[in-house]
């Protein structure tokens, strides 16, 4: 929904305490979110590009989405019931909160500001990191990862290994990326395209 002004906003969270999905999209004058709904569990904010920081979020919340939201430095503490995060075109941003939370898929998008990852959580599943030019690694994956994208990541110089129950790999574009860990048995998919410093690829699964 498109919201004039951060009054608008807020008239309209107020009128309607028991939400359960906010959608804010495409508000130019927006510089804040008023606190949030207690039952809201999903929050998705697109194309706010004076929007400065979020509140609090609310412990119900389960997917949270955040899109070109340039002035945006930094994300709240994530509930504990957070199982998607969704980050894209955030050019501020210079850091993830802790993902102390039940999360299975991570994704994040043209952040050029994040210099890493925080610690992925045991439950992750999906990883998909992406035009993060600061990055030049990532953290160790947790056990039940099964996918993972990695593109446009012009410093990454290395991957963590895969666990052995992980399925699917995408990798573009990433210029000085030398190698990649063994493979897994488990492995279906492996996709490796415009990677001018990588040699060789691991032995392949039978």
């Amino acid at each position: 929904m498109y919201f004039p002004s951060n009054e608008a906003l807020a008239l309209y969270v107020g009128e309607n305490p028991h939400l359960s999905c906010l959608i804010v999209e495409h508000c130019q004058a927006l510089t804040l979110i008023p606190k949030l709904p207690s039952h809201l569990g999903s929050l998705h904010i697109f194309d706010c590009p004076g929007l400065v920081s979020l509140p609090e979020l609310p412990g119900t919340l389960v997917i949270l989405q955040v899109v070109k939201c340039p002035r945006l430095t930094s994300l709240p503490q994530l509930p504990k019931k957070v199982s998607i995060l969704q980050v894209y075109d955030c050019q501020g941003l210079a850091s993830l909160p802790a993902l102390a939370c039940p999360l299975t898929k991570l994704e994040v998008d043209s952040c050029p500001g994040l210099v890493g990852l925080p610690d992925l959580p045991g439950t992750l599943r999906f990883l998909l990191v992406s035009n993060c030019g600061l990055l030049t690694g990532l953290p160790e994956l947790p056990a039940h990862v099964a996918s993972m994208v990695v593109t446009a990541c012009i410093a990454l110089t290395g991957l963590p290994g895969f666990p052995d129950a992980f399925d699917s790999l995408r990798v573009d574009n990433c210029p000085v990326l030398v190698r990649l860990p063994p493979l897994p048995a488990t492995m279906t998919f492996l996709l490796v395209t415009n990677c001018p410093a990588m040699a060789t690829l691991p032995a392949l699964p039978s």
